[in-house]
This record gives structure tokens, C-alpha cells and sequence, in this order.
């Protein structure tokens, strides 16, 4: 066999992952690159992809055929707590969260929320901010570096006790975010088109010295050979309520180009150019892979009609408003996803929204209180399958009003015939 990247012959097969292993391929070939290509390209060029999809791959639990994807990182609108979503589908704390709460003159109150597996983390924020605090703690005359070393002791006495006292906690909706078109992911997707194509249709030639350049040197060039896809026009039928990959070649006689369509996650669409100066026949083949039910299917593909000035009439660069609102229409059917798979997660941020709107009318504190904790738990218990129906986002807003009103009449019906 000989190597497609550095045309090397070699007889020790390599297997290389056409969609790479981190962002869940499954569609592998041991005919394309030696040992060598495959090890560098994976460490020089895959290596864009990972951390970029990690959201989605976490929030579904999505598996890799091998190793674990790392957490993903989102913050809490409001309080602005770090959390890390983990490669099962749950989340903790991604940094300590510590408050220091003055009890009496000589006594304060650490209030400390962090993972179980972040005790140095701990014992480093509880000294900054014991450090912080030095000049007050001077004024009653204790000495801070005494005070710190007396509470990480403390920590490590009690770390086993500590980290098994898990607090359920229900932050409200995380933000993160998610970088889609930079230049890396760009030759990750240019690479993935060649491979895909050299798989199938070895016989075809296509312009393999210019793309093999563009990947080795990771040249700007890679921007006249991947589309970062800007129209509101679909590229894929969407399989429904799954997460896919999709690819599809297509060879235009009319054109001369073979061009070929990949959308991720369901999510982010990329346009290849393979070859500009195609003399074959028409033909056209594709590959889907369902990441939710892991299964392969055939996609189905909605191609430009026209193939010329694809750079200017697609990109991105030229279109970023109409690539925001597709990519937004995308994200949105995604989370509608997640919410109708996981209703209980869409109804813990309800639950906290509807306190904090109660915060907002009657004050931190009777927010806070048991009573009205317990009236949303009760809600909790009862109402989310319904609230997680197709809504708009004035909807959603006036049902967490009513609900937040509804539970203050309550309270204060049941204060009254006490009385």
C-alpha cells in the first residue's frame, strides 16, 4: 500500500479514524496513511477538533471509541460559579467557590462549594482569601499565615468528610461557548474530506498536491478549499432527535469541481473543495453516523444548486449574520433536544428562576427560606413535563412569573388563616 500524505509504500497497517476519535468517529480505514503520517497529522491537525464540540459531547454523553472527551467549562450567569461538564453527563464544580461570612468579633464562617477531587484547589482559595482578609484579621489580632495553616489542616483532617457532603445544586442556565470556524478546524475538516474521498474513490484524481501542501505547511490557502457555510438553507435532512455526523461527495460534470458537504453534531457545516478542474461524469455518495443510537445511515443531502463562487456567496467571512442565525437555529434545536431527553434538567432551571424571581419581588432572604423551598421542590415534583412543551421565550418568562406569584399567594393565604 502506499501512503496517501507522503506516498511512502508500507505494509504495517495503521489505522486511521476518517472522523477523529475525538470528536466520536467511528468511521475508520487501515488503507490510507502509514504509521507516521497517521501519528502526525493526528497530533498537528486533529488535535483542533478537541475541546471544540466537548459541550455537546458531554451534556449527551456522547462515548469515544477510545478515552474520555475532557470537561467543558460553563459559567453561571448570575453568581458566576465555574462548573465543568464531564464526559458521563454530569457536572460539579470546576474551581472553588469560597465565601468567608463574619459570625461574631473573633469568629468568621467558611462556606466552601467545590468536586470532590479538588482539595488542593480548596486549600489554595481558602488561603487567598484568608490572605485577602489579612488587615481585618490583624485588627482582632489574629495572625493570618497561623489562621491559614490551621484551616488547611483542618482540610486535610476532614477532606473524606467533606467532599461525601455533596450539596444537589441547580444552577441556572450555564453559559459556554463554542468556536466553530477557526483556521485549525478548518484543515481538521479539509483533512477529514481528503480521507473520506481517497477512501471511497481512490481511481479519482483530484488536486492532491495543493491539499496535501495546504495540511502539511497549515498554510491560509485552506481558506480557499473549506467553506465555512453561511446560508439559511439546510445542507442535510436533520435525523430527528439524534445527533449526527454527515458527509457527501459530489462530482459535477456541469461544474468540473468535486465538492464535499460535512455537518457536525447535527451543528456546524463545512463546504470542501476537493478538485476545480474535474473532467469525469456526475456521481455523488455519502456517509451519516447517528451518535446518540451509534448507527450508520445514508443522508440525505440538499445540495447547492450552483457551484460557482462558492467563496463568496457561502462563506462566513462574507455572510457572518446569516452563519449566526443558522448556527443559532441549530444550537436551539439541540437544547429543545437535550430538555426533551433529560425534562428534569430544563425543570431545575425553571425551578431556580422561579426563586429568583421571588428574590426579585420579595427579597434574598424569604427567598431563601425553607418554606419556599419547599413550595418549588413541590412544583419540582409536578410540573415539568408540561412546562418543557414547545414555548417561545415571552411564554417561558410569563410562566415563571405566574408560577413565582402563585406560590407568594399561597404563603401568604396560609400566613393569614394562621393567624
Amino acid at each position: 500500500m502506499k501512503c496517501v500524505f507522503c506516498g511512502q509504500e508500507f505494509d504495517k497497517l495503521s489505522e486511521e479514524h476518517i472522523i477523529p476519535n475525538c470528536i466520536c468517529g467511528r468511521l475508520k480505514s487501515k488503507k490510507l496513511l502509514c504509521k507516521d503520517c497517521n501519528s502526525g497529522l493526528g497530533d498537528s491537525i486533529d488535535l483542533a477538533f478537541d475541546g471544540v464540540y466537548n459541550d455537546i459531547i458531554n451534556k449527551f454523553a456522547i462515548k469515544r471509541e477510545r478515552g474520555e472527551s475532557n470537561p467543558s467549562i460553563a459559567v453561571e450567569e448570575k453568581t458566576g460559579k465555574v462548573y465543568q461538564y464531564l464526559h458521563d453527563g454530569s457536572y460539579e464544580f470546576a474551581k472553588p467557590h469560597i465565601e468567608v461570612e463574619d459570625k461574631d468579633e473573633n469568629t468568621f464562617l467558611l462556606k466552601i462549594e467545590a468536586n470532590p477531587n479538588s482539595k488542593k484547589d480548596v486549600k489554595i482559595a481558602v488561603a487567598r482569601q484568608i490572605y485577602e482578609s489579612r488587615e481585618e484579621l490583624k485588627k482582632k489580632g489574629i495572625d493570618y499565615k497561623s489562621k491559614i495553616k490551621e484551616i488547611q489542616k483542618k482540610i486535610d483532617e476532614n477532606w473524606d468528610k467533606i467532599a461525601k457532603n455533596k450539596v444537589e445544586d441547580k444552577p441556572a442556565l450555564l453559559k459556554s461557548e463554542l468556536a466553530l470556524g477557526d483556521k485549525g478546524v478548518a484543515l481538521a475538516v479539509l483533512k477529514m474530506a481528503f480521507l473520506f474521498f481517497k477512501d471511497v474513490k481512490p481511481d479519482i484524481a483530484i488536486d492532491d498536491e495543493d491539499i496535501i501542501s495546504i495540511l502539511r505547511e497549515q498554510s491560509d490557502d485552506v481558506w480557499n478549499r473549506c467553506i465555512f457555510y453561511s446560508n439559511e438553507k439546510d445542507i442535510f435532512e436533520i435525523v430527528p432527535d439524534d445527533i449526527s455526523h454527515y458527509i457527501f461527495v459530489r462530482g459535477s460534470e456541469k461544474y468540473k469541481k468535486i465538492v464535499v458537504y460535512i455537518q457536525l453534531f447535527s451543528l456546524s457545516i463545512y463546504v470542501c473543495i476537493l478538485s476545480n478542474d474535474y473532467e469525469g461524469k456526475d456521481f455523488n455518495f455519502g456517509y451519516g453516523f447517528n451518535l446518540l443510537g451509534q448507527s450508520q445511515f445514508t443522508p440525505v443531502c440538499y445540495e447547492i444548486e450552483n457551484l460557482d463562487n462558492l467563496l463568496t456567496e457561502y462563506d462566513y467571512k462574507h455572510h457572518p449574520e446569516q452563519q449566526q442565525k443558522l448556527t443559532n437555529k441549530y444550537l436551539d434545536r439541540i437544547f429543545k433536544l437535550y430538555y426533551k431527553l433529560n425534562p428534569s434538567k430544563k425543570w431545575d432551571e425553571i425551578q431556580l428562576k422561579v426563586r429568583r424571581e421571588i428574590e426579585n419581588i420579595a427579597g434574598e432572604e424569604f427567598a431563601n427560606s425553607p418554606r419556599i423551598q419547599s413550595c418549588i421542590e413541590i412544583l419540582g415534583q409536578v410540573g415539568h413535563s408540561h412546562f418543557t412543551e414547545e414555548a417561545t421565550q415571552e411564554q417561558q418568562d410569563e410562566i415563571i412569573r405566574n408560577l413565582a406569584y402563585i406560590i407568594l399567594e399561597q404563603i401568604i393565604n396560609d400566613f393569614w388563616a394562621n393567624q
